[in-house]
């Protein structure tokens, strides 16, 4: 398994960013990257190619939802949760396709978040895939039952899990490969 920080894949110089470069349009064949809540559901932030996903990310500034859909953004009104929550997207994305799916043949998005504790419980026993729907509902305007701060910051941890191939302590804490033990 393989994960990158939303530093990373805004970064063209790194392992991230040449991925998002060299695989944007095998990964997004319609053209078009997408988080938050598209069309009349809500807002989103939407990018046209790789270049200006770079130029988005990082994302910074206190996390919250979007109050207008936002083509080619090089800043959002989301903070530091637009850039978590395209971070997100992309590891689960390039991952799904198998650019960055490592050796363990396990899809990110069909991991399961488990042992936590307070309000981040809500979140035990969904899939990546589900929380990025939760992340993306939260960006895009809609209810959410975490803070958009603690939301940010889970998805910030879960982003760096596998930091480069390595499986880190949030991922050996809260991250299974089927049911929450």
């Amino acid at each position: 398994m393989i994960t990158y920080s939303q530093t990373d894949w805004g970064d063209g110089s790194t392992a991230a960013g040449q991925q998002l470069v060299a695989h944007y349009d095998a990964v997004y064949p319609a053209g078009a990257f997408e988080v938050g809540l598209p069309g009349a559901a809500g807002f989103s932030l939407r990018f046209s190619g790789p270049f200006e996903v770079l130029d988005y990310l990082p994302g910074t500034g206190t996390p919250g939802p979007l109050t207008m859909d936002i083509s080619n953004p090089t800043t959002s009104q989301a903070g530091a949760l637009g850039g978590e929550v395209a971070g997100l997207k992309l590891n689960v994305d390039f991952s799904h396709t198998g650019y960055t799916i490592g050796t363990s043949g396990v899809e990110l998005g069909n991991l399961t978040l488990c042992g936590f504790t307070g309000t981040e419980a809500a979140v035990n026993g969904a899939d990546i895939n589900e929380l990025l729907g939760l992340a993306n509902t939260a960006l895009g305007g809609g209810p959410t039952p975490l803070g958009y701060s603690e939301l940010s910051g889970l998805i910030a941890q879960l982003n760096v899990a596998f930091g480069g191939g390595s499986v880190g302590q949030f991922a050996r804490d809260h991250v299974a490969v089927g049911s929450c033990p």
